[in-house]
């Protein structure tokens, strides 16, 4: 005897359509009556102009869809077993990809591009043209200081500034960069931070690479024209890999932990001040605060002032009378507080005739006042000494660190250019150990050391353009065969890849077709920066060298160049630098040539970081 099966059902539900569904399929059921047929599988979706149809059943789903006098109309039939409720379909427009900065004001490709490609700018190196960068600080890190500084709030500041005028300096000529990420020290003009300006990156966004973190900043500058058209807009991406910082003792190898020089004379202790000047007596227990040139034994000590007495907080019980107004204090008087965290004494070594000022500050918390005057008293000196607790620690932030970013702003009316900028830096920068490059030499470098990373920029491509994240891979090497010959040219040289480029809504830039394979199978698109082998340099700086790769099987050229960083010895022998940071820039067509119209300049300028 056959066994019963259940009877089935056949069933026709309705499939609602929300305004999003219903312009999708108009473009495809214009006229009245026009009419389409979808089969899925069980469980499955499918798609058409757009919309995915997705069937709930058991049993494979027939969707018809009609146009009926300008409102389309969508059914679902499908089977069920008597007795069950009936299956059910979806139909949906899925939600596009999501700019992260989706109030960037609309940019004009065609300046952008005259800033990216190659025929106008400033140089890369010595006579090599490259992108018009305008020059771009990091801040909020920490270099040139004790370390890192308020990291949260770490942003970029340009000499482009909102009224559309680029700084410049005495002599009324341009800001200049310099130093190894080409980025000068900017005093004012263009200034977005972590903490004013941060914006979350949207879900389509390319995530940092692995040990880094990003941030995306935005800021409307508003209409500084006052023509109505919206204003000024800067858009950014900063990436980072700063790392936890590490508990020291407030002794005397403290300063050996700080890479910079600045920071390693703001934490020695000297001698104790004895009077109302520094002078030399047995207790060598204590750092100048605020101290211009400070001559101490052999020791000139150039300090900051208003990093150190920003980082100097007093505690009230060790004050006298009045707390809450300014105060002036003798020389060779005593106060405790704390000293970028660590517990100690302060004393003021004020010069005769004049005085150290403190403060209540709005937040509440006591601190120096180096601008206090009143009549017939002398401005304060801010100079003091501080003496840590037995066993008092402080925090060394994070000294191997990377960063890299750039950052677009749009103008203020439709004629006006784009400014653009890319920075990468670090706060160790990388220079050799004796005989580090030298094969012949037991303290060579050996074999090869890869790093990982990624990189950040502005791209053209056709009537399109915008930022870009990317990842970025390159190999050094040292002494590839182990065999302490330096005869093979390829050894102490790096060279890189940039790819896998992808626009801030999380897009590729470029498709990875079967007719135009991505090279060598790697990356998700067709667009490829190859960096070019170039010599390790006894300075860790990298010069200039030409890439080579293409977008979308359209060959591209262009420069790359950046600087090694991370500790160059352990214990006295020779170790491979711990990352490396540049900029590049390439382009596929030359924008003069008689075919320019017939094939629109592709075009990327970046800068990127990776550890390994």
């Amino acid at each position: 005897m056959e066994p019963d099966h259940p009877a089935h059902e056949t069933v026709t539900v309705d499939v609602a359509l929300g305004m999003a569904e219903q312009a999708a399929l108009l473009m495809v059921l214009q006229d009245t009556g026009d009419s389409d047929t979808l089969t899925v599988a069980a469980g499955e979706t499918e798609e058409r102009a757009d919309v995915e149809f997705t069937c709930m059943s058991e049993y494979e789903c027939t969707f018809t869809i009609t146009n009926n006098l300008g409102t389309i109309v969508a059914t679902m039939s499908s089977e069920k077993h008597a007795g069950e409720d009936d299956p059910t379909a979806t139909a949906m427009v899925p939600p596009g990809p999501m700019d992260t900065f989706p109030l960037l004001n609309a940019g004009s490709t065609d300046s952008i591009r005259d800033d990216v490609v190659r025929t106008a700018g400033t140089e890369v190196d010595a006579g090599t043209a490259g992108p018009n960068f305008t020059p771009t600080e990091l801040i909020g890190m920490g270099i040139g200081g004790p370390g890192v500084l308020n990291a949260d709030d770490a942003g970029l500041r340009s000499d482009f500034q909102a009224n559309g005028d680029a700084l410049t300096d005495a002599d009324g000529d341009p800001v200049e960069a310099a130093g190894p990420g080409l980025a000068p020290v900017l005093a004012d003009g263009t200034t977005i931070t972590g903490a004013d300006d941060a914006v979350d990156p949207s879900a389509d966004m390319e995530t940092a690479p692995a040990g880094w973190g990003m941030k995306t900043l935005f800021r409307d500058w508003g209409d500084t024209a006052g023509d109505g058209d919206g204003g000024f807009e800067t858009a950014a991406i900063v990436v980072k890999n700063l790392g936890d910082g590490m508990p020291h003792p407030f002794d005397r190898d403290l300063a050996d932990n700080y890479v910079n020089t600045a920071a390693q004379a703001m934490f020695t202790l000297g001698v104790r001040a004895d009077g109302t000047a520094p002078g030399v007596t047995t207790l060598g227990t204590s750092v100048y605060i605020g101290v211009d040139e400070l001559t101490v034994g052999a020791v000139t000590l150039p300090l900051a002032a208003s990093v150190q007495w920003a980082n100097m907080e007093f505690d009230s019980d060790s004050l006298v009378g009045a707390q809450s107004q300014d105060l002036n204090v003798n020389a060779t008087e005593t106060f405790s507080g704390s000293y970028f965290g660590a517990p100690g004494e302060f004393q003021c070594i004020a010069a005769t005739g004049t005085s150290c000022g403190i403060a209540r500050g709005d937040d509440g918390i006591i601190r120096v006042n180096d601008t206090n005057a009143a009549p017939d008293v002398v401005a304060s000196t801010g100079r003091w000494t501080f003496t840590p607790d037995p066993g008092a620690m402080i925090t060394v932030p994070d000294q191997d660190w990377i960063a890299y970013g750039a950052w677009l702003t749009t103008p203020d009316d439709a004629a006006g250019d784009h400014r653009l900028g890319v920075f990468f830096n670090g706060m160790d920068p990388w220079t050799p150990a004796a005989n580090a490059l030298d094969a012949t030499n037991a303290a060579g470098l050996r074999g090869s050391a890869t790093y990982n990373g990624g990189a950040t920029g502005i791209y053209v491509d056709g009537d399109d353009s915008g930022l870009f994240t990317a990842r970025a891979t390159l190999t050094a090497v040292f002494d590839e065969n182990m065999d302490g010959v330096d005869a093979a040219d390829e050894d102490y040289r790096i060279s890189g890849r940039i790819d896998n480029f992808r626009g801030t809504d999380g897009v590729a830039l470029g498709a990875d077709t079967g007719d135009m394979p991505n090279p060598q199978g790697r990356g998700e698109n067709d667009w490829v920066v190859e960096l070019g082998s170039v010599d390790i340099a006894e300075t860790g700086v990298i010069a200039a060298t030409g890439t080579t790769g293409s977008a979308d099987g359209v060959s591209w050229t262009g420069m790359w160049n950046g600087q090694f960083f991370g500790p160059s010895e352990d214990d006295g022998d020779a170790i491979a630098p711990s990352g490396v940071a540049g900029r590049f820039w390439a382009e596929t067509a030359d924008p003069d040539a008689a075919d320019a119209d017939m094939n629109p300049v592709t075009a990327v300028t970046g800068a990127f970081g990776a550890t390994r």
